[in-house]
């Protein structure tokens, strides 16, 4: 695709050009970006009701909230971010300039996700700026109406060569993937994952992928069971399921799982009333082949909790299923969509072994009251993130980063980490011409006395910074006499 190729090749030359280098420049249009978001904001919800039927006001709070708060944490630290970090210094570069310089990557593709269109390929955008990268934007060709308001909104706030939106499906996408890129940031499925990181892999271009997974949500039996289920129901069902950190499925011990499931069902009732269909506060499945998807995992199951569905409006109501077998397909496959299953586990060892016999999951929830259990289950798990007596909640800190591990995902962003994960952190050394003599013993010809004084050289360079010091000079004035 030629104009693929010519929009890619003008942010390489905008990227050359230097522009992006200065701090003011990056400021500017983070400051533009702001105001996009800010003045697009009844546009931005208007898209998101035709893609996925997300209510006016879970938009600011499920995904421009988050945008703007990186905007502001990023113009508020881009100075501290991009200047030199000093680094210890050992003995032999005491008089030496020592500390590490972030600088941009170069071009980065950055491929959006349709369940949150905006949150995640805005802010990978908003690192990829803070940084000082030029950034190809891919947004997802199922969110359409979002993917074209991006496409016509963010060439009027920034830099159009540097910045560029290319829409259309897996063909453009594919196009993009053939091209050389500095990074490549991308959201989505682990199956597509794979396919990414081959692509990048043939030119040696890093990657971060941010995939899924089936993420555990273990509640305790002696923790508040109202509570921890109105949180659980609200992550599950919240944009009809389709959230990357949803809990995928409960783990519980049998004495519970009645309560779990009443409480759910009461929490339900709370949140869109006798028939979600009709709430203005639930979400519709995003295209009819992940209906179908999500209603064959379905098939064989008695749900005790909702179940119904209307294929013409992509509906499907917020469904929990109990007793649920391990080895079922529904346990194998990330359900991306509103069914809750619950595993039954005897106690949490079992709730441990369970989820370490599986892949290392996006987030892992625990729902528990006992600290020295909840140290226990952190410490005896592995997961991208991790979450205690709430669900996706860390995703909102911007201290911490968010990413998977294993098969959910590689690399990390939000906050300074995406600042670091689409920088160059350069190695810097400045060093003067002075004290020639501490070098002579690494010089030829070599002999056995000064093979032994470069190893005494290499012993001394971690000694404590004063009594390196002084070490120092002695040896300096040794070498000196010795050598001359």
């Amino acid at each position: 695709n030629k104009g693929i190729l010519q929009v890619v090749q003008r942010a390489k030359e905008a990227f050359l050009s230097g522009r992006t280098r200065p701090v003011e420049f990056r400021l500017q249009q983070l400051h533009a970006l702001q105001r996009m978001i800010t003045e697009k904001e009844t546009e931005i919800c208007t898209a998101l009701k035709q893609d996925i039927n997300r209510s006016q006001y879970d938009t600011p709070l499920l995904e421009l909230i988050g945008i703007e708060n990186e905007i502001k944490l990023a113009i508020d630290k881009l100075a501290e971010w991009a200047a030199p970090r000093s680094v210890e210094r050992n003995l032999l570069t005491l008089r030496d300039e020592v500390y590490i310089q972030p600088e941009p990557l170069g071009v980065v593709l950055i491929i959006g996700a349709w369940n949150y269109p905006w949150a995640v390929t805005l802010q990978p955008l908003v690192g990829a700026i803070a940084a000082g990268n030029a950034a190809v934007v891919k947004p997802s060709e199922l969110s359409e109406y979002s993917s074209l308001l991006l496409r016509a909104l963010l060439p009027r706030y920034l830099d159009k060569d540097l910045y560029p939106v290319v829409t259309g499906g897996v063909s453009e996408t594919q196009e993009l993937l053939r091209l050389r890129f500095d990074h490549v940031f991308y959201t989505g499925s682990s199956s597509v994952g794979k396919v990414v990181m081959e692509a990048a892999a043939r030119h040696l271009t890093p990657v971060t992928l941010e995939l899924g997974g089936k993420s555990p949500c273990y509640i305790d039996k002696d923790c508040d069971v109202r509570i921890a289920c109105r949180r659980i129901t609200w992550g599950k069902f919240v944009n009809c399921g389709q959230t990357c950190i949803a809990p995928d499925y409960i783990l519980c011990e049998p004495c519970i799982q009645g309560r779990v499931v009443e409480c759910i069902r009461q929490t339900l009732l709370e949140f869109y009333g006798a028939d979600p269909k009709c709430s203005p506060d639930y979400g519709r499945i995003i295209n009819q082949r992940h209906f179908n998807r999500i209603m064959g995992l379905m098939e064989g199951y008695t749900p005790v909790v909702g179940g119904q569905s209307d294929s013409s409006q992509r509906y499907i109501a917020p469904t929990v299923l109990k007793d649920v077998p391990p080895q079922s397909r529904l346990m194998q496959e990330e359900i991306f969509g509103p069914l809750l299953p619950i595993v039954t586990v005897s106690d949490m060892d079992d709730a441990i072994n369970f989820i370490n016999e599986r892949e290392k999951p996006l987030a892992l929830y625990i729902f528990c009251t006992d600290k020295k259990a909840v140290k226990k289950m952190i410490e005896e798990t592995t997961s991208g993130g991790v979450t205690v007596n709430d669900v996706m909640m860390h995703y909102t800190v911007s201290s911490l980063p968010f990413g998977g591990v294993g098969q959910s995902g590689m690399g990390r962003y939000h906050g300074k980490h995406t600042f670091d994960q689409l920088s160059h952190q350069r190695a810097c050394l400045v060093r003067k011409l002075a004290m020639e003599s501490v070098n002579l013993a690494r010089y030829p010809p070599q002999d056995r006395r000064r093979a032994l004084l470069c190893r005494q050289m290499m012993y001394f360079a971690f000694v404590p910074k004063l009594k390196g010091l002084f070490i120092c000079y002695h040896i300096s004035f040794y070498f000196t006499f010795l050598f001359h």
